[in-house]
C-alpha cells in the first residue's frame, strides 16, 4: 500500500507493526482507504468497477462551434 499510493516509511517496518500489533495496522490501513474514496465493505472488485463506472458517466466537454 506503501508503494501504490506514494505513502512514507513508518519508524519501524510494516512487518514489526503487522506482528506487534495487528489489529492496529488493520485499523491504519482501513483508515487509509476510507480517505481515498473506498468502500472496504464493498471488496476490492466492486470498488474498480464503481470508479471505472464513475468514469464512464462523466459528461462531455461543452464544445463551442468554430470557424
Amino acid at each position: 500500500m506503501r508503494a501504490q499510493y506514494g505513502l512514507g516509511d513508518a519508524a519501524c517496518g510494516d512487518c514489526c507493526v503487522h506482528f506487534w500489533c495487528e489489529q492496529c495496522a488493520l485499523c491504519q490501513e482501513y483508515r487509509e482507504l476510507v480517505a481515498r474514496g473506498y468502500d472496504p465493505k464493498l471488496r476490492w472488485h466492486l470498488n474498480v468497477e464503481r470508479g471505472a463506472a464513475a468514469a464512464a458517466a462523466a459528461p462531455p466537454a461543452v464544445q463551442h462551434m468554430g470557424r
